[in-house]
């Protein structure tokens, strides 16, 4: 059983006074194993935390790749970004990553982790109870020495008094000498033992640490290879990204400048129906015929549809003109619409757009504008014979033969005479031989009245 020795500790806590039998080398070893001891505590706090933070950027990889997988689902990135099925797929790469990371987080916790907590709780059990041990004998060493100390001090005043000093004091004197010739013997052992454990402990303490740094290199190492090999499927996702981007006209860094401000119209790269409004009915809206329908009947000659994309809409020729007919120009059939509803695709409209007339440039509006002041100062009447004045623009198309049929039976059929062209054939034309004006007077007689 150990003794407690309470006075003892009772008397050095009081006086504030160390015991002169502690092993300075003792003392030395001590200090320097509690700063170790610290560094080790670190190590083992690091690790952990190393660990979880292994775990946790595996999570939070797999946590990225399931979001992208919501992200793209039907879309054309699924298939290379967040499917599950295509192994060389972005969400499945990491999902394969993340299975193996976490064997080896095991591994590591293991082999690793738990190695530097073993490593610090054996030291810090058997140092601690080597220094508990060698204070309770050091304690003992100077519970001896203090008695037999004091029976000296009684002895030597006995002497000096010149009295006899009795057999108990000398029995009691030499008992005590013998324990503390044992209690020092013991204390210098205990001392002598622990100085080594401590200075193996820490001077040698690199012997310990080689195992599981060689454990830490090899997992570090392999992590790194199982990562390098999984993510080496991404070249496949990188390549089909890019093929994607190529098909689908995505630039490399991105679009945010033109999502930020770029006209709608432009950004837009959807389906055409999403562009162009569908052309409402203007039979119901505006009470009028449908001018794009061809089962309607067309416009009177001199009158002009309403225009949307610029162009005039017009009837396509299609019975054969009889001899000597003289037939307009028509636009080409692609100007023509051929459906039978009232909405137009947007292909349709651009082709109108693109086969429509130029608009007259400022000089031909000119022109026109001063022919017309010139007409109107010479003259405020419409029906003047007046020949004077601007001269009329020559035939569109020079005049038929004469027919072989009598005046009487001439087809003056609106498939025969049309606005804009020659006169029907048969009638003589005496504009091309006199003047451009319809209501001159023939050769030798008197001018007509106007037309009511």
């Amino acid at each position: 059983m150990v003794k407690v020795r309470v006075a003892t500790r009772i008397k050095e806590a009081v006086n504030g006074k160390k015991s002169m039998n502690r092993s300075v080398d003792l003392v030395a070893l001590t200090q320097r194993y509690q700063v170790m001891k610290k560094k080790l505590n670190r190590l083992a706090t690091a690790l952990h935390k190393h660990h979880s933070l292994i775990k946790e950027v595996s999570k939070s990889r797999l946590n990225v790749a399931a979001q992208i997988t919501d992200l793209t689902e039907g879309t054309p990135l699924h298939n290379c970004g967040g499917s599950l099925n295509n192994a060389k797929s972005y969400s499945a790469v990491h999902q394969n990553l993340s299975k193996k990371i976490g064997g080896y987080a095991d591994k590591y916790q293991q082999f690793v982790v738990e190695y530097v907590v073993e490593w610090d709780r054996v030291v810090s059990t058997r140092i601690n109870s080597g220094l508990k041990t060698t204070e309770t004998l050091q304690r003992d060493l100077d519970h001896y020495q203090r008695k037999v100390e004091e029976l000296h001090v009684q002895v030597n005043k006995a002497l000096t008094k010149g009295k006899m000093v009795d057999d108990k004091t000398k029995e009691k004197l030499k008992r005590n000498e013998e324990k503390h010739v044992k209690a020092k013997e013991s204390y210098n052992i205990a001392a002598r033992d622990m100085c080594m454990l401590l200075e193996e402990t820490v001077d040698y303490g690199w012997k310990d640490l080689h195992p599981v740094l060689v454990k830490m290199a090899q997992f570090d190492m392999t992590l790194a290879g199982e990562e390098s090999k999984c993510l080496a499927e991404m070249d496949a996702v990188v390549t089909a990204l890019k093929a994607l981007a190529s098909s689908s006209n995505i630039k490399g860094a991105g679009r945010l400048k033109e999502l930020s401000d770029q006209q709608v119209s432009l950004l837009y790269t959807g389906t055409d129906s999403r562009k162009m409004p569908a052309i409402e009915d203007t039979t119901t809206q505006w009470g009028q015929a449908n001018i794009y329908d061809e089962n309607r009947s067309s416009l009177p000659p001199g009158s002009v549809a309403p225009q949307t994309m610029g162009g005039f809409p017009v009837q396509v020729q299609e019975e054969e003109p009889s001899p000597g007919q003289t037939i307009i120009p028509m636009a080409p059939a692609t100007l023509v619409s051929h459906r039978s509803s009232s909405v137009l695709s947007t292909s349709d409209m651009l082709d109108v757009a693109r086969n429509a007339a130029p608009p007259p440039t400022l000089q031909q509006i000119d022109s026109v504008d001063d022919r017309e002041y010139s007409q109107i100062a010479l003259s405020t009447n419409p029906f003047d014979c007046n020949t004077e004045g601007p001269v009329a623009p020559a035939p569109f198309s020079p005049p038929p033969p004469p027919p072989a049929d009598s005046p009487a039976s001439l087809n003056f059929s609106s498939t025969s005479y049309q606005a804009g062209g020659s006169d029907p054939p048969g009638v003589p034309n005496p504009r091309q031989s006199r003047s451009s004006n319809p209501f001159d007077p023939p050769v030798g007689g008197t001018g007509r009245d106007p037309p009511t």
